[in-house]
């Protein structure tokens, strides 16, 4: 069984998830769901198998990239 999280943040304040090395992946918060395209972690959280394919230019420690990818807070 894959360990899964669900989290919404109906807040003013924005909750970051971070990767093992403390860099943030993914911002839950009044602009809703902002994923940083340049951390392999967003993709890797995405499969339940930890299997995706990370693209190239996803590289731990490369300056962020985000984007909406839900416009509410969920």
């Amino acid at each position: 069984m894959t360990a899964q999280l669900v989290v919404a943040n109906p807040t003013a304040t924005e909750l970051a998830a971070l990767d093992g090395n403390g860099q943030p992946f993914l911002r839950i918060g009044p602009d809703g769901v902002l994923a940083n395209l340049a951390s392999p972690c967003w993709y890797l959280s995405n499969s339940p198998n930890g299997d995706a394919d990370v693209p190239a230019e996803a590289q731990t420690g490369a300056r962020a990239r985000w984007a909406r990818v839900a416009a509410e807070p969920a």
